[in-house]
């Protein structure tokens, strides 16, 4: 499980989890018991523009703009989790 840990957003909506099977997903609002795997820490904005397609995993954990905590193999494997949705490869105006 990935637990999501949104720095800049209120308190009751701050932390959230990715619950991952084999070809299956969820997002949780709330705890959903099960053992955290992955913790990554950041404002919402970074995520935003990860989730676009506009900031990469490698250049995000450069800067700070994420943390990423738990075993250093699943530290690697995260950004291969994500496939880059349809919207992220919508030209965007300069």
């Amino acid at each position: 499980m990935v637990r999501f840990l949104f720095s800049d957003v209120p308190v009751g909506s701050r932390e959230w989890w990715l619950v991952i099977k084999t070809a299956q997903a969820d997002v949780c609002d709330m705890d959903p018991g099960y053992d955290v795997s992955v913790t990554v820490s950041a404002a919402l904005r970074p995520m935003v523009r990860i989730w676009r397609g506009d900031l990469g995993w490698s250049e995000a954990l450069r800067t700070g703009a994420l943390a990423v905590e738990g075993p250093e193999r699943l530290r690697r494997a995260l950004p291969d989790w994500f496939a880059l949705p349809a919207v992220a490869a919508v030209p965007r105006p300069s």
